[in-house]
């Protein structure tokens, strides 16, 4: 995987690591709402609303583990640097990407990430100097966009306003400068890609739309049976919280019923031989393989009782606290 597509995702699970645990998150966009500065045409896109995670307890001990460890340190030492407290200042992430159908694995992606954020635009630029990064300044419809090269790797640092900043590939930055300014159209002005936000749960706080290359759409042969995927559509995640729940939803949107059926009760197969095992069987009982003419769909509901049952398992197993 190329290292721009990396950088995106280290962020974006950093985000869902550590945020989490916050309980003073800054006030501004959700991560939904960020998907009105994704350009309609990206292959994927998702969003995570840190505002929200940063109302949970869940992650409580996460925290105080990660403060005492050296990458509590470095994450304090970011904070001086930058002016930014991800943990306080960040409300929104939304990151979009395009691949080549063509060339799926190989592909060199473009992306786009905006965040909302309260930041301090002249101490974020000295940081990018200090830590020996080139920038090169632009300007595009009346902005100012900082491109920055390092290590051969090009992301556009653009601070469209006050309350975001946006990162990207230089070949898309125009597009999301021209969404900012009314121009173009977002995920949700497209009208499929609407239809498809809409289908996540609206209490989501991370989600994650995927439009299946034509490339990928095939027949592929596993031991037990088959995975038919030529009428694949789109796969939608989402996850969120009820009370002391924590739910997830998977969809892949197909319309093939026969294709759609082989692959539940291959699912299913698997999870009946994965349950005859104790220390998995009440996880995959969790697990729910549904599906029907339109989509095969995994629901998952697992209680906080269970995670912590589940982390006592795993601490008289492995040891330790972490």
């Amino acid at each position: 995987m190329k290292k721009r597509l990396v950088l995106v995702i280290m962020f974006v699970f950093f985000a869902l690591t550590f945020f989490s645990a916050c309980g003073n998150a800054g006030g501004g966009d959700s991560g939904k709402a960020l998907l009105n500065y994704i350009p309609e045409d990206v292959s994927g896109y998702l969003f995570l609303d840190v505002n929200g995670l940063s109302k949970l307890q869940s992650f409580e001990d996460m925290q105080k583990d990660f403060n005492s460890s050296e990458k509590g340190k470095k994450y304090q030492e970011f904070v001086k640097l930058t002016g930014v407290d991800p943990k306080k200042d960040i409300s929104g992430l939304a990151v979009g990407f395009y691949v080549d159908e063509n060339n799926v694995r190989n592909t060199k992606p473009d992306f786009i990430f905006v965040t909302a954020v309260k930041y301090d635009k002249t101490k974020v630029l000295e940081s990018v100097k200090k830590k020996g990064g080139e920038l090169k300044e632009e300007t595009y419809e009346g902005v100012k966009v900082y491109n920055a090269n390092k290590e051969g790797n090009d992301i556009t640092i653009v601070f469209i306003d006050n309350a975001h900043i946006i990162f990207a590939s230089p070949s898309v930055v125009k597009k999301a400068v021209d969404l900012f300014k009314g121009k173009g159209k977002s995920i949700l002005q497209n009208d499929k890609q609407k239809t498809y936000v809409n289908m996540l749960d609206k209490k989501a706080l991370f989600a994650v739309v995927y439009n299946i290359p034509k490339t990928l759409r095939v027949k592929k042969n596993v031991g037990m049976g088959q995975f038919n995927f030529t009428k694949a559509e789109c796969f939608l995640g989402s996850a969120w919280r009820t009370s002391s729940t924590f739910e997830v939803d998977l969809k892949l949107l197909s319309k093939d019923k026969v294709a759609n059926d082989g692959m539940k009760n291959l699912l299913n197969m698997a999870k009946g031989f994965g349950a005859s095992q104790p220390d998995y069987k009440e996880l995959l009982d969790a697990i729910q393989i549904n599906s029907d003419e339109n989509m095969l769909n995994i629901t998952m509901s697992v209680t906080d009782a269970f995670i912590e049952k589940m982390k006592a398992k795993a601490k008289a197993k492995f040891g330790g606290t972490k």
